[in-house]
C-alpha cells in the first residue's frame, strides 16, 4: 500500500514517531512518502535514509542526554546586557551545534550528505524568520503552483535541514542556510501533509503531537509557559495544515514538553500503542477514498479546556 506520512513537531515528543513507525512496519505498512517538520524531521530523515524503526528508537535513547548543549555563555551576556543597558545579542537557550553534529554522523553512515541522497522520498520544513517564509527542503522539486510563495532548495546537507527545522524560536539558535536564519518548520506548517500530496502520495497519514485542546497543568514557570504558548499557537496551524490528511493520529503525549528527554522511552512506547489502537481505522482511511469522520481520529479522548 502505497502512502505519505506526515511527521509533526513536538521536541521529545517527537519519539513517538518511531513508535509509530514501528506499529506500521509490524502490520507491514511502510510510507513511500515522508515529510517532517522538527522531531519530525529527525525521524523523518533518519527513515528515509535507512535507518529502521528500532533503530530509530535506539538513536533517540542514546543521543537524548547528549544533545542538549546550552548556551550558557550567551545567556550570561544577556543578563549582563540587561543590567547594564547594553545591547547583546542572544537568540536560543540551546546552541544546536550537537544536535547537528550528531546527525552528520549518522546520516554519514548511511551515505546521505545531501537530501537527494535518501532512499525515501523526503520533505523537511522550515521558516525564514526575517521573511517568514515557508522554506521546504525536498529530495526533489514539485512542480510549481501559481502563487506559491514557499522556497524550495534540493541540493542542501540533509543534517543541515534537519537542524534548521527543529530549532524551536527562543530555545534552540536559528541555523544559516542559503543566507536565511531558519527556524522550527512548525511556525507555519507542523503538519506538513499537503507537499506529500505533491510528491505524488495518493493518500497521507498524519501524525499530530502538538497541543489539541486538552487541559494541561503545572505551567508553572518560565520554559513551561513559553512551550505551552508555543504549542497553543501552533495549534490552529496544526488543524489547517493537516487538513489535506486522509487521517490523523492524535496519540495525545501532550503531558510532555519540549525538553522531557528523560521521557523518550515512554514516548515510543504511547506512540506505539497508539497507532496500534487506531490501526483498523487507519488501515481504512488508506484503503478507501472516503476520509473518516473527525471524531474518530483520537487514539485519546480529547478534553476541552
Amino acid at each position: 500500500m502505497e502512502f505519505g506520512l506526515a511527521l509533526s513537531g513536538g521536541g521529545a515528543r517527537g519519539a513517538a514517531h518511531a513508535g509509530v513507525l514501528r506499529a506500521l512496519k509490524e502490520e507491514g505498512l511502510t510510507p513511500s512518502f515522508v515529510a517532517g517538520t522538527s522531531a519530525g524531521a529527525m525521524v523523518g530523515a533518519l527513515f528515509a535514509a535507512g535507518y529502521a524503526p528500532e533503530e530509530i528508537e535506539g538513536i533517540f535513547i542514546e543521543n537524548a542526554q547528549r544533545v542538549l548543549d546550552y548556551n550558557f555563555r550567551d545567556f550570561c551576556s544577556m543578563i549582563w546586557g540587561l543590567a547594564t543597558k547594553t545591547r547583546v545579542t542572544f537568540d536560543g537557550l540551546i546552541r544546536g551545534e550537537r544536535l547537528g553534529r550528531i546527525f552528520k554522523g549518522l546520516l554519514k553512515e548511511k551515505g546521505v550528505v545531501s537530501i537527494r541522497d535518501v532512499r525515501v522520498p523526503l520533505a523537511v520544513t522550515a521558516v525564514d524568520i526575517n521573511s517568514g517564509r515557508l522554506v521546504m527542503f525536498v529530495s526533489r522539486l514539485p512542480q510549481a503552483l501559481p502563487g506559491d510563495k514557499t522556497v524550495y532548495i534540493d541540493d542542501a546537507e540533509l543534517w543541515r535541514a534537519v537542524r534548521a527545522s527543529t530549532a524551536v524560536p527562543a530555545v534552540f539558535k536559528p541555523e544559516t542556510v542559503a543566507g536565511m536564519r531558519l527556524v522550527d518548520g512548525g511556525v507555519r506548517d507542523n503538519v506538513p501533509a499537503a507537499i506529500l500530496r505533491r510528491m505524488g502520495a495518493k493518500k497521507v497519514l498524519a501524525v499530530n503531537l502538538g497541543y489539541a485542546g486538552q487541559q494541561k497543568k503545572e505551567v508553572d514557570n518560565i520554559l513551561e509557559i513559553m512551550f505551552q504558548s508555543i504549542d497553543v499557537m501552533s495549534f490552529r496551524i496544526s488543524e489547517t495544515t493537516a487538513a489535506d490528511a486522509d487521517y490523523v493520529l492524535l496519540p495525545g503525549i501532550f503531558d510532555v514538553s519540549l525538553l522531557e528527554v528523560d521521557k523518550i522511552p515512554e514516548t515510543v512506547r504511547r506512540g506505539y500503542e497508539a497507532c496500534m489502537l487506531q490501526m483498523p481505522s487507519i488501515r481504512r482511511a488508506l484503503e478507501t477514498k472516503t476520509a473518516p469522520p473527525p471524531d474518530s481520529v483520537c487514539a485519546v479522548p480529547c478534553m476541552k479546556p
